[in-house]
């Protein structure tokens, strides 16, 4: 049995076991994770500790492990959507939808903005059927991964992307032009933001540290026109998880197109930053965000 299978025969087992079961598992491997990937825990305390230098080591090491147990959790629901067999899926609500349906009404299409909080997995499925030709630009990353991430990954594309009317999009020229055709087409194109490539990163402060966030969810909203929407999903201490669409960002009147790109990517960093200051395990620490961490 190739390892793909054996993931799915587990998937299938994990859905026929209780919630609390499925729940304690995914705890104890994000645990194990913590420890067993040395390079990502470190990166990851490093970043922790430059956005709360005042705050003590064990603080530090609490988010850590909490950060990796959530990964584990989140991963774990996400590949419940995988089983045709057993659709037992995270309960999941959808607050202030009306941004995003508006905008599609009218024929503009949306840029919807997120980043990897919450579990940004489970938007394609939250926003099922929200219109025609639904896309998503996802930055691909280069860097060398574990074993165990390289098989999610693999299972992701063989098993999830299937699942969903998402059309996934090279985070490219030629994507980003795809995307456009799109958006004029009146669909909407997620972008998570909180992932940088070529020269389309944004440098700004985000929790009190320099940053880079990228500049293709703005870029894409202001050379179509279409309305620039952040949305942001969250897991809840009952399982439950919540996407917030937060109310357009607007085009600020009268500046250049740099100016412009550089301003709504920065309201969104704030939205973005309340969010995770109110729950920093729910944010993706292992990223390299833009900042020199420091011992």
């Amino acid at each position: 049995m190739n390892s793909q299978k054996l993931i799915h025969l587990l998937v299938r087992i994990l859905n026929r076991l209780p919630h609390f079961v499925t729940l304690n598992t995914a705890l104890i491997l994000g645990r194990l994770g913590y420890w067993v990937y040395r390079s990502q825990r470190e990166l990851a305390l490093q970043n922790i500790r430059a956005c709360y230098p005042r705050d003590s080591y064990s603080l530090h090491k609490q988010i850590a492990i909490r950060a990796f147990q959530h990964i584990a959790t989140s991963v774990i629901e996400l590949l419940r959507f995988s089983d045709e067999k057993h659709h037992i899926r995270p309960c999941i609500k959808v607050r202030n939808l009306h941004y995003i349906t508006e905008a599609v009404s009218n024929g503009r299409g949306a840029v919807l903005m997120t980043a990897h909080y919450g579990n940004v997995g489970i938007l394609p499925f939250a926003l099922e059927g929200i219109c025609k030709e639904p896309a998503y630009i996802m930055r691909r990353s280069t860097r060398r991964v574990g074993w165990v991430v390289a098989q999610f990954r693999a299972y992701r594309e063989k098993y999830l992307k299937p699942k969903s009317s998402f059309h996934s999009l090279e985070s490219s020229i030629r994507g980003a032009i795809r995307a456009g055709h799109l958006l004029k087409q009146g669909n909407v194109v997620m972008v998570v933001a909180d992932l940088t490539w070529g020269s389309s990163a944004i440098p700004l402060t985000f929790l009190g540290i320099p940053h880079n966030m990228s500049r293709a969810p703005a870029s894409l909203s202001v050379l179509t026109k279409v309305p620039l929407i952040p949305v942001i999903t969250s897991r809840n201490t009952d399982g439950t998880y919540e996407v917030v669409v937060e109310s357009p960002i607007e085009n600020p009147l009268g500046a250049s197109r740099h100016d412009a790109e550089r301003i709504m990517t920065e309201n969104f960093a704030k939205t973005l930053e309340r969010r995770v200051s109110s729950r920093p395990e729910q944010w993706f620490w292992m990223h390299h965000h833009g900042h020199r961490a420091t011992s």
